[in-house]
């Protein structure tokens, strides 16, 4: 019986006394921690040194293990500047692998081991450290305390160069927060400091720092002199950095000043310096605030280069912010040039790299919140600790006297029980289970207490980290709760809209949008958004928000409110970006219908009655005098339909036709067409044929044509007394199309290699010697380049100076499988309808025009064809000729005095319906050529549509026939 109670006894004083142990063992690599075992502490510490210092920077866990066990030997051999050292680098290393929160817990053991030690200027040191950390994630406040514990050591050994490096921190924090007095105090002791230490170099950046302040403080003059002088120092010192960054400040002031040759001046030579460094991100910089002078001064292309070569850098060394504002200068630079697609695409690349660095900032807003809530949570713990510390200490002067209580207790216990074992056993078995339970019911409490404490931080900590506004509403619309991380986020302070009803703090309107969308949210039980503007009475300023609103359970609502003032203005700027381009592209469309429509409308006259002229029997000086108004009439009626064609080209609004057409009709067509040029340049024009091409090909007829004679025109041009060859081959072929390829090959001037680049570009010329000598403007290559690509093919040329050119392109042609003579191409049958011109028969005819030459060419021809004609001036006396007579066509000019076409066409067509007429044909007679103009006319009642200037023949083809 005694055996059995002294193990019992053994056994539960065991159970009692273990758990007030503490064992712990660091996880060392084996080898390591046999050869420790083996050395004294100091040895050991300097073993660790040895080790660590071969160890790869890969292995950061091991590394802090080592570290944590070098100073466990430094407590051992109480050396408290080893100490001191091992904490420091504990701090770098945790710092390093992103644990910040546990680097500060270190970093400030080192300070205070170095204090210990008498080292205080490493003290100072690590607290400068420390400082300036806290300094870059923006925690001014600890950055402050930590900076002025640093200055009041090294003010009190006068360590001079500590002091200028703390003044130059101290002063940047007050910077950041725009006290710039105390900023520049600290800044020109900073200065004092430096020139006392005879550090020439950190003066001049100190002085580099003052010019800041003097530029924000609005002394501008102060500032450009302090830099000069900065300036000055750093050359001497050979600072080249610092001296770079003080001649790009400069730079800067005279570029606010307006001053862009002096801020040129400077920021060249800090380009200079900065490519010398091999700074990529610094002379991008440069070539972007150089960019900005050259758009000042409308130095466009110089500005591109530059802005270009900013972006590339930047988008090789993810300099996004930066990139984002160069972004937005090339938007700026082609709306400045009026190119407004490519301005589109860096406006929109700009608002898109925008958005993405917005929300990264975010992020990182999140960060910073994070980072000062774990500094005010080690804060917390700390004190903590030093609380648990001095109960432990407590505890352990306690702990003997308890120990032995305990056992005295649990043998007089044991005693008790075992005398009362027998008659008690039943109710001792069931007590025991009774315990269990009640311990396995106390452990889940506890468990399920603890994580409901960790799940309500959680929701704190997320709720502190959203920018977010939440309101809670009661059934009733009264705000009965709401959250915001800062007070000032409010629309209005909390006093004014707790306890009270939506529709006593919002007007009428929005009162009315608010409560639609909170009875949407109950009756469907679904989440409901609305949009809306709130008058912020904190800073008087009108902001936007977007409000979310979630019914809960409970018969409240939830509601998040977030700010979008920024995104409505983007959105604003966009449609107002867009309505200025539309508006750009209108005004374009109407300078050119105007300036189509008042260049067609003389120029009408002149061919037309040139064209009357021929017909006469006229001298043969009077012949060639008629030959050159004709020519040079269509020639400028080729440089209108060139000046059109560019424009439908540069909105995109030009379409080919596909009709059937013999490629070798269309050359011998424009052969006989250019003869006249030809004879008078005394050129021959010789056209060759592949006989292998096919009769009848599918394709655009009048943009073949256009492309033709734009080139064989230009080789007659060019060779004065030569010889023009007009080659036509099969190129290629595939199951549905043909390839051909056309070569017009002169003996003229030629063109020199470096002068081709130019030739296929809009309003350009080889040379500008060309333009003065042979006239152009420059559009006819230009054109026919992009005729040539829509057809499939492509151009080019083949030249040398002086001894010819070969003009070539090629073009896709859809094959035909009908057999010959079952159909005529479409050009074929209209020279077929202008040669039944003896079926028509004789017509009444109401011409209504208001130009007199006009008049006299139409009704020439008319009379001539044995027509009667009556003319009008204008709309209202043609329509009221129109009431008096019968007439069997109406020829309509549009453009009119008194009367347009389009208002005569609408109330002649609204006579004939009041009064039960047949329609009479109406044929709009104008020099309207722009897009959409025909179907404009066909929308008010007009029949069929001639353009200004027309021939003879065209004018019969559209009366009626037989």
């Amino acid at each position: 019986m005694y055996d059995r109670i002294k193990i019992l006894s053994f056994f539960l004083g065991l159970c009692l006394f273990l758990p007030l142990m503490g064992i712990s063992q660091e996880r060392i690599p084996s080898d390591i921690q046999e050869q420790i075992d083996k050395l004294e502490p100091g040895a050991a510490y300097l073993f660790l040194d040895s080790i660590m210092a071969n160890l790869s920077a890969t292995e950061p866990e091991i590394i802090q293990l080592l570290v944590k066990k070098q100073i466990q030997f430094a407590r051992q051999i109480q050396a408290d500047s080893l100490l001191a050292k091992s904490n420091l680098k504990l701090g770098q290393l945790l710092r390093e692998n992103g644990r910040a929160d546990s680097s500060m817990h270190y970093y400030d053991r080192a300070v205070q081991w170095f204090l210990a030690s008498g080292k205080d200027i490493d003290a100072a040191n690590v607290l400068y450290r420390i400082g300036v950390i806290y300094a870059r994630t923006a925690n001014y406040r600890n950055a402050l305390s930590k900076l002025q514990e640093a200055y009041e050591i090294y003010n009190k050994h006068n360590y001079l160069k500590g002091l200028g490096d703390v003044n130059i921190a101290l002063g940047n924090i007050f910077y950041y927060q725009d006290n710039y007095s105390k900023s520049l105090e600290y800044y020109k002791e900073s200065l004092e400091k430096r020139k006392m230490f005879g550090d020439t170099s950190g003066a001049g950046i100190s002085l580099s720092n003052m010019a800041t302040i003097y530029e924000a403080m609005g002394d501008t003059i102060k500032a450009i002199k302090v830099l000069k002088e900065a300036e000055s120092i750093l050359k001497e010192s050979s600072n080249p950095y610092g001296l770079g960054q003080t001649l790009n400040n400069l730079g800067t002031l005279y570029y606010n000043m307006g001053s862009y040759d002096t801020a040129m001046y400077y920021y060249k030579q800090t380009l200079e310096q900065f490519t010398q460094l091999g700074r990529e991100g610094l002379k991008a910089i440069l070539l972007n605030n150089m960019a900005l002078i050259e758009t000042e001064r409308e130095n466009y292309e110089s500005a591109r280069k530059k802005l270009l070569e900013a972006l590339e850098i930047s988008q090789g060394l993810q300099l996004q912010e930066f990139r984002k504002e160069v972004l937005f200068n090339l938007n700026d630079l082609f709306l400045r040039q009026n190119e407004f697609k490519k301005a589109y695409f860096y406006f929109r690349d700009y608002y898109t790299l925008k958005d993405s660095l917005d929300d990264v900032e975010r992020e990182r807003n999140i960060m910073e919140l994070q980072m000062q809530y774990e500094d005010e949570q080690r804060v917390l713990k700390q004190q903590k600790q030093e609380e648990l510390n001095r109960h432990l200490a407590e505890r352990n002067r306690l702990k003997s006297y308890i120990l032995i209580s305990v056992i005295v207790l649990s043998l007089i216990i044991i005693l008790l029980l075992y005398r009362n074992f027998r008659s008690n056993k039943k109710s001792n078995a069931l007590l025991r289970k009774k315990n269990k339970e009640i311990g396995k019911q106390k452990d889940l409490l506890e468990k399920a207490i603890h994580e409901l404490k960790i799940s309500q931080q959680q929701n704190v900590e997320i709720l502190e980290a959203i920018p977010d506004i939440y309101f809670v509403i009661d059934d009733r619309g009264h705000f009965i709760n709401y959250h915001a991380n800062d007070v000032n986020e409010l629309p209005m302070k909390p006093k004014s809209f707790l306890n009270k009803r939506y529709d006593e703090l919002l007007d009428k309107e929005r009162s009315e949008l608010f409560g639609t969308a909170l009875k949407k949210a109950r009756d469907n039980d679904k989440l409901q958004i609305i949009e809306g503007k709130i008058f912020h009475n904190t800073d008087k300023t009108e902001v936007y928000y977007e409000a979310r609103i979630m019914p809960s359970k409970y018969g409240r609502f939830l509601i998040t409110a977030r700010d979008i003032t920024q995104r409505k203005r983007t959105e604003s700027e966009l449609i107002k970006a867009r309505e200025e381009a539309e508006k750009a592209t209108e005004m374009k469309s109407m300078f050119l219908a105007s300036l189509s429509h008042e260049i067609r409308t003389p120029l009408s006259s002149i061919i037309g009655i040139a064209s009357v002229l021929e017909e006469m029997n006229l001298t043969p000086e009077q012949k060639e005098f008629v030959d050159v108004i004709a020519i040079s009439g269509n020639n400028l009626l080729n440089l209108i339909n060139n000046i059109l064609d560019f424009s439908k080209i540069e909105d995109q609004e030009l379409r080919l036709s596909e009709v059937e057409l013999d490629v070798r009709e269309i050359v011998d067509e424009i052969t006989s067409i250019l003869q006249l040029q030809a004879q008078e340049s005394e050129v021959e024009l010789i056209p060759l044929w592949d006989d292998q091409i096919p009769e009848t090909l599918i394709g655009d007829p009048g943009r073949l044509k256009q492309i033709l004679i734009n080139l064989i025109s230009n080789a007659i041009k060019f060779s004065k007394r030569g010889k023009v060859f007009i080659k036509t081959n099969l190129f290629d072929e595939d199951q549905s199309h043909y390839i051909l390829k056309f070569e017009i090959q002169d003996t003229g001037i030629g063109v020199a290699l470096e002068q081709r680049d130019k030739l296929f570009k809009a309003f350009s010329q080889a040379d500008t010697s060309i333009a003065r000598k042979y006239g152009g403007t420059g559009l006819g290559l230009a054109i026919s380049k992009y005729f040539t690509e829509m057809m499939g093919g492509s151009i080019g040329l083949e030249s040398e100076k002086d001894k010819g050119s070969t003009f070539w392109f090629t073009a896709r042609f859809e094959k035909t499988y009908n057999q010959k003579g079952e159909t005529k191409t479409e050009h074929k049958v209209m020279k077929e309808n202008a040669q039944k011109t003896d079926n028509m028969k004789k017509l009444n005819i109401l011409l209504v025009e208001d130009n007199l030459l006009n008049q006299k060419f139409a009704s020439a021809i008319l009379k001539k064809a044995g027509h009667q004609v009556d003319l009008a001036e204008n709309g209202k006396i043609g329509f009221d000729k129109f009431r008096e007579n019968n007439y069997d066509i109406v020829l309509m000019d549009i453009q009119m005095p008194v009367m347009d076409g389009i208002e005569a066409t609408k109330q002649i067509r609204e006579y004939e319906k009041t009064n039960q007429l047949e329609p009479v044909p109406i044929v709009a007679v104008t020099a309207y050529a722009m897009e959409g103009d025909e179907e404009r006319f066909y929308k008010a009642g007009i029949d069929e549509y001639l353009r200004k200037p027309y021939k003879a023949d065209q004018m019969l083809d559209i009366l009626p026939k037989k």
